[in-house]
């Protein structure tokens, strides 16, 4: 007698899958799964059902000579972008951190993602450098959101050369929308 061993997977986002293994062979297929003689339905939903997407995460955090700092910006598709920073500054004493948020369109946003592109943000590796008392910069740069989209993310130590640009894209995109940060 052949005994048929049922694993269910679910993905995020992805709906479920359904596997049967039988005798060392495997096929998966969506489906509706049998359980103690009841069945359960399986339903895929097409596409994302949030609303909001990231599509910059870009972080800089480490130590300098001055002490451990940190700082976030978050841009989404839809316009909402925040940024954060911290630090903890051991020369002339005491902590500082701020934080804010902007709803800056999504005409902004689909500028910031067309500039990041064409500054090379999706093709951009790890900068091979060795420094001492930099923080470390580092970009997440998503496809366009609801694309079963992917990243890239990538980190670099000074923001010059190829990297330089998409730098510069960030600082211009903070100046804008967030003055004095």
């Amino acid at each position: 007698m052949k005994k048929t061993i049922v694993l269910a997977t679910l993905a995020l986002g992805l709906g479920a899958v359904l596997m049967h293994v039988s005798a060392g062979h495997a096929a998966a297929q969506t489906s509706t799964l049998a359980a103690n003689g009841h069945q359960i339905g399986i339903s895929v939903l097409p596409g994302n059902l949030q609303m909001r997407e990231p599509i910059l995460v870009f972080d800089v955090s480490g130590s300098s000579l001055l002490g451990p700092l940190h700082s976030r910006l978050s841009v989404y598709n839809d316009g909402l972008a925040t940024v954060s920073r911290w630090s903890d500054n051991v020369v002339f004493g005491g902590e500082d951190g701020d934080a804010a948020i902007n709803y800056v369109g999504s005409e902004a946003v689909d500028s910031l993602r067309k500039q990041l592109s064409a500054a090379g943000a999706f093709s951009l590796t790890d900068q091979l450098l060795i420094v001492a008392d930099l923080p470390l910069s580092t970009v997440t740069f998503f496809r366009k959101p609801g694309t079963r989209s992917v990243a890239n993310t990538y980190s670099y130590w000074v923001g010059t050369g190829e990297y330089g640009a998409v730098n510069t894209v960030i600082a211009n995109f903070i100046d804008a929308h967030f003055p004095g940060f």
